[in-house]
């Protein structure tokens, strides 16, 4: 498989609303993206405004909403609880087999995780061993306000000690009416916002990927990410 693995810092960052729009900037960009989530918890199995479902209609795959997501369980509990809730379990062979039909079908794909990167699946499964597995760059959705930071670099560590490669950072969610400080030399009366992107890169020397607004009327996100820089590294995969 090849493509990209996206997690966040927490849950709710916006992981399938930035998931959904990247497959979409790809496709309009020639390239035959598919999406995985391989799993989802928090909605009921056909429901309307469910992961699965903006991920299908924001991205325009053809791909049915039951091979983009694997498994769906009602509970708001991570996926090992929610599945257990409803008397079920997650077989991973089975789960990892699923995932590998389905980017059969596509040159890449995007995997979208389930909350942060230590999210329990399974009895002895998280996360970060879905991404292990993988092997893909992993792109991290990070909130824009205090606190952001510490998340990024603990979730930057914490992929880095598992071997994984870090394609960069999406700061998602803030006021659109914030400018941005480019240098440590304009940093004076900023606030955490207009300076978190500035200091996770210098703290973490990671590169951040994008900056999005919080408005969900945006479909089309080419003005807000490193265009050339996405493209070019899903590119240097599929060459």
């Amino acid at each position: 498989m090849k493509g990209f693995f996206i997690t966040g810092t927490d849950t709710d960052v916006g992981k399938t609303w930035f998931t959904a729009r990247l497959c979409r900037f790809l496709r309009q960009n020639k390239i035959d993206c598919g999406i995985w989530k391989p799993v989802q918890s928090g909605f009921p199995a056909n429901a309307s405004d469910s992961d699965r479902s903006i991920l299908k209609d924001i991205a325009q795959l053809d791909d049915s909403i039951d091979e983009i997501c694997s498994m769906t369980f009602e509970k708001t509990l991570t996926p090992f609880l929610a599945a257990k809730a409803e008397g079920k379990t997650i077989d991973w062979q089975t789960l990892m087999s699923h995932g590998s039909l389905l980017a059969n079908k596509h040159d890449c794909m995007l995997v979208e995780g389930a909350g942060g990167i230590a999210v329990p699946i399974t009895e002895n499964k998280m996360m970060i061993d879905l991404a292990v597995e993988l092997n893909l760059p992993v792109i991290i959705i990070a909130r824009p306000g205090l606190g952001t930071i510490n998340h990024s670099i603990l979730t930057i560590d914490y992929l880095k000690q598992h071997g994984l490669t870090i394609a960069g950072l999406i700061m998602n969610g803030y006021d659109n009416t914030h400018e941005f400080a480019k240098s440590l030399s304009e940093i004076k009366n900023w606030t955490s916002i207009a300076t978190n992107p500035l200091l996770i890169e210098l703290f973490s020397n990671q590169q951040i990927l994008g900056k999005i607004p919080l408005d969900n009327d945006i479909v089309d996100i080419s003005d807000f990410i490193d265009r050339k820089k996405l493209i070019n590294l899903m590119n240097d995969q599929l060459n």
